[in-house]
């Protein structure tokens, strides 16, 4: 009973060549003379909300930030988890990763281009396209640009040649502005252009093929909100919605951080002969400034299928629910226990047909092929469960039986775990307020999301 998400890896690849061809772009005595005050964009947000940085890539961008005179590289495991969809904490460690890393991105652009003049034209980079150490990953010409007292923008252009370099009419592959406003407060937009970006490349269709953030820097908060959109090729969903705030002004070991995500699907996560209902998935975390938090991922409508025994034709049946999971999270997640309190709640239910179990004679070992009467005793159900209205005919509630399966830690099921600990994060989570839409307000669809233009 596994998800398996085809989305292997939600952000975009990070641009880490776009650091090193604009910090190799002027001289050393340039930038020395050029630097100026820079706004700090990242929220740095605990490692239990991110599975930390991913050291595996720390030598590959090492260069790029050496650039940038940063330390840390922009790099986050928890978009690695095996299996995203285990409960509502990997779910949240993804998304939120995301979150780190392109604030990370933002911030690292921003510090380089205030060593480079903003000379406001079109330059070639290091980059020949016809060169024979060309690198199709990164940029061929960039501009920096001051648009007004106030804002500054970035644009980094790929695969060009230099005989036909991009025009002021061309969209940038790659666009970060922000303004800085009195008193401090910063808006910013990143947008990323995949398929431009990788026009020289083999794109993976699981990649998302276009990325904006808006983020806000203000006294009281700091906030980020991301949209990923999906080739229409791509068969499991159209897009994704992650959005990240840091509360400044609050005790820092009650909620500090909010994130909050909402995946725009086009079919089940494992499509279902017969089943044709869209699931929903919403996610709602939330966390102190030590990284002790909690997070609850909502599905709605999700297909699952509970084969026993393939070779035995063994099968416990199709249905659909709606589930609610919570995971309230420590700080440490190194401990043996890094979990306080795990409760999934199948909230409703349908029974979908398939089942073709025997009602006796069923074994566990040494072949695994239970009956009716063993999947009862072991879950602990009604004795007289897979009878009259009891998850027996298509339709039926079989919300006891999908709740006992995660109560048990049945068919590999991650098992109910720990008590609610009856602190500020159970007073959040009764305050949860999902996203409903996963495009920018004003928009319906994905048209004009992603113009590389600021103009707040």
């Amino acid at each position: 009973m596994k998800m398996k998400s085809s989305i292997k890896k939600l952000p975009l690849t990070v641009l880490t060549a776009m650091f090193i061809a604009l910090g190799g772009c002027s001289s050393e005595e340039e930038q020395a003379g050029f630097s100026r005050a820079v706004p700090d964009l990242r929220i740095v947000i605990p490692d239990s909300m991110t599975g930390g940085q991913n050291n595996t890539l720390i030598k590959t961008v090492s260069k790029a930030h050496r650039a940038a005179n940063s330390g840390e590289p922009c790099f986050y495991s928890g978009e690695g988890d095996e299996d995203l969809f285990k409960n509502g904490y990997t779910m949240s460690r993804m998304m939120i990763s995301a979150i780190a890393t392109w604030s990370c991105v933002a911030d690292t652009v921003i510090e380089v281009a205030s060593f480079i003049p903003h000379e406001g034209i079109i330059i070639e980079s290091d980059n020949d396209r016809s060169a024979t150490n060309y690198d199709p990953e990164e940029a061929t010409h960039y501009s920096i640009s001051d648009d007004s007292d106030n804002q500054v923008s970035v644009r980094l252009y790929y695969g060009y040649d230099r005989e036909n370099p991009p025009t002021p009419e061309s969209n940038a592959d790659f666009f970060v502005s922000w303004i800085e406003q009195d008193g401090g407060s910063v808006q910013g937009k990143m947008v990323i252009d995949g398929l431009g970006m990788k026009s020289d490349q083999i794109i993976d269709p699981e990649d998302p093929v276009a990325m904006r953030m808006d983020f806000t820097l203000s006294e009281s908060s700091r906030t980020a909100d991301m949209f990923l959109k999906f080739a229409d090729t791509n068969e499991l969903t159209n897009g994704f919605r992650i959005y990240v705030s840091k509360d400044l002004n609050v005790n820092p070991l009650t909620k500090v951080f909010t994130a909050k995500g909402m995946l725009d699907l086009k079919q089940q996560f494992i499509p279902n002969t017969g089943i044709t209902e869209i699931p929903t998935l919403q996610i709602f975390t939330v966390a102190n400034q030590l990284g002790e938090g909690a997070a609850i991922a909502n599905f709605i409508d999700v297909a699952v299928s509970l084969e026993l025994n393939a070779e035995l034709n063994n099968h416990l049946g199709k249905y659909l629910f709606t589930k609610e999971d919570k995971y309230f999270f420590d700080a440490d997640q190194n401990s043996n226990e890094p979990w306080d309190f795990i409760n999934k709640i199948v909230t409703t239910s349908e029974y979908r047909g398939d089942r073709n179990l025997l009602p006796t004679g069923g074994t566990w070992e040494p072949v695994f092929n239970p009956s009716q009467d063993m999947i009862i005793t072991a879950l602990n159900l009604d004795t007289d469960y897979f009878t009259g209205t009891k998850c027996n005919e298509t339709g039926d509630s079989c919300n006891e039986l999908l709740t006992a399966i995660h109560q048990e830690g049945f068919a590999e099921q991650e098992m109910n775990q720990g008590s609610d600990p009856m602190d500020w994060r159970t007073d959040a989570l009764l305050e949860v307020e999902y996203l409903d839409s996963i495009y920018p307000a004003g928009f319906s669809d994905w048209t004009g999301v992603f113009e590389p233009a600021f103009n707040p």
